[in-house]
């Protein structure tokens, strides 16, 4: 099946002729200057971790390294999904390895609080780890994650894709054009109404 890659394409009122600020980052689509992959390369530990769970991580960390990411004007890429899994179907040739890899994928981002720290693997943590730029908790409060419960907002997409988020936070981008100034972003996403139903 024909699906959209993960990127939204601004179209609604006051987003043309503008790429669109985004909260995450896709391994789908992405390019930047070179720097990118020095200050926040792939984590090689992590064996049989899904390209879902490494994006998150990936979007946490460079976030904390200073980086914003835009999706573009158009659309201009599609993906073909292959209904074969060769991901999962090799899954038993390495048992425990997913559990391990996103116990460390987790913890290198603060993600996994409940986790005695101890018990993943720490190696080149500072290289693999987050940045100093900006706090991790910072991305999870203005995005809506909420990590001891373990659950996201559900509406961030309606508040990123019609060009809310990007009304409200390009205000402060820096006079240098080097990114956006979290700092002066004192935003909280959160829903009106209860979405945690955890029965």
């Amino acid at each position: 099946k024909w699906r959209q890659p993960y990127v939204s394409a601004p179209g609604k009122v006051g987003m043309a002729h503008s790429p669109q600020l985004q909260p995450f980052w896709s391994s789908e689509f992405a390019f930047s200057r070179g720097h990118f992959v020095l200050a926040v390369p792939y984590d090689p530990w992590l064996p049989m971790v899904e390209q879902d769970d490494e994006e998150i991580s990936m979007a946490v960390r460079a976030f904390t390294y200073g980086y914003d990411f835009y999706a573009p004007e158009r659309l201009i890429s599609f993906q073909v999904e292959d209904p074969v899994d060769f991901f999962e179907g090799n899954a038993t040739s390495f048992p425990g390895k997913q559990s391990s890899s996103l116990d460390r994928l987790f913890g290198l981002v603060g993600m996994n609080p409940e986790i005695d720290s101890t018990s993943w693997d720490h190696r080149d943590e500072e290289l693999y780890g987050v940045g100093k730029v900006r706090e991790a908790s910072k991305f999870f409060t203005l995005f809506g994650i909420h990590v001891k419960e373990r659950v996201a907002e559900q509406k961030l997409c309606d508040f990123v894709t019609s060009g809310h988020m990007q009304s409200i936070f390009i205000k402060n981008l820096r006079a240098d054009g080097m990114g956006i100034d979290y700092s002066e972003i004192h935003f909280r996403f959160h829903e009106l109404i209860r979405i945690h139903d955890f029965g």
